[in-house]
This record gives C-alpha cells, structure tokens and sequence, in this order.
C-alpha cells in the first residue's frame, strides 16, 4: 500500500488530504499521479507545477516506490 498525501487545491479537487492506494511493487511517483489523473481529469493542468516528496523528501516523478511509501503532492505555492 502506498500512502498519499494532498495539499491546498491538490486537496480540494481530490476532496480529501490523505488517502492510501495499491499499486503495482514496481509503481513510481508518475504512475501514482497518471492513477490519479483517470479519477480526477482537472489534475492534469497541474502536473507540470506540481512537486512529490516520499517519506518527507522530494524526487522526481520517475521516483520508484516501496511498500508503506508516503507520498506527499505538493502544488505550487503562491504568495507575496
């Protein structure tokens, strides 16, 4: 099982913060999110701007994961 976890509009489109899924052992972050994708269509724009972090440190979206993995989607930040 892979834990996910979502942030500010990442959240809100998913209409929870956290949630856990199966996937494949040989999953990676981008599977997780093309996963995602095919339950929520609106996350599609957001994928270029979005961030992933495992375990509390960021990788890149080709990032294999491992069982008991927390993944954090992080969206862009916005402030001033």
């Amino acid at each position: 099982m892979i834990h996910l976890a979502f942030f500010a509009r990442i959240a809100e489109i998913c209409g929870t913060s956290e949630r856990t899924i199966a996937l494949d052992p040989a999953a990676n972050i981008a599977m997780v999110w093309d996963t995602l994708e095919q339950e929520f269509p609106a996350l599609q724009a957001m994928r270029p701007s979005t961030r992933a972090a495992v375990n509390g440190s960021l990788v890149s979206f080709e990032h294999r994961l491992a069982a008991d993995d927390e993944v954090a989607f992080l969206p862009p930040v916005g402030g001033g």
